[in-house]
């Protein structure tokens, strides 16, 4: 129940934004002289653009946290979509609270919870390199000249799925 909750704000809180953009868009282009209702929208669109920004690098941590596990158990012959996250040294299982991208690694120093060996700076880093490339990705495909519904969102998908994929050739190929 509390899922479909904050589904429904997040649609809301979307459907919003559009109602919004259009009315900006009038505005602006119902007095263009005036300068005052330009700067606003450009304001505003910097805005909306830091805010799916935010949303765009925080999908790249959790995607890189994914690939830390991928990588991980690809090196050990597990399967990659069955069970859970553990600790390489103790084994034992991590709670959700342990998983939390690139936070976790920083408030527990960079050591197990359980068993307080040190945790390899892979982890973090592999987090980091994909939601800044997933952050590029997206401000390379989107540019300020475009609006976002304007864009093939296949491409996008496309291009975070090979960078994904060459993240892991790269980390696995390094480490082995």
């Amino acid at each position: 129940r509390k899922h479909m909750i904050g589904d429904n704000l997040v649609v809301i809180f979307w459907i919003f934004l559009e109602m919004f953009h259009m009315n900006l868009w009038y505005l602006v282009w119902s007095q263009t002289s005036n300068m005052v209702n330009v700067c606003f929208l450009f304001i505003w669109y910097n805005t909306r653009m830091v805010l799916i920004s935010s949303f765009v690098f925080l999908f790249g941590l959790i995607v890189g946290s994914f690939l830390n596990a991928v990588i991980y158990r690809l090196q050990n012959g597990d399967s990659v979509f069955r069970g859970r996250s553990y600790c390489p040294h103790c084994k034992h299982t991590l709670s959700w609270h342990d998983l939390i991208p690139l936070a976790s690694f920083a408030m527990l120093g960079g050591k197990c919870r359980y068993c307080r060996k040190r945790i390899s700076i892979q982890y973090p880093l592999v987090e980091l390199a994909t939601a800044f490339f997933f952050l590029a990705i997206f401000n390379f495909q989107f540019s300020i000249f475009n609006q976002f519904f304007n864009f093939l969102i296949f491409k996008l998908v496309y291009l975070f799925t090979i960078s994904s994929l060459l993240i892991v050739l790269f980390v696995y190929d390094l480490r082995h």
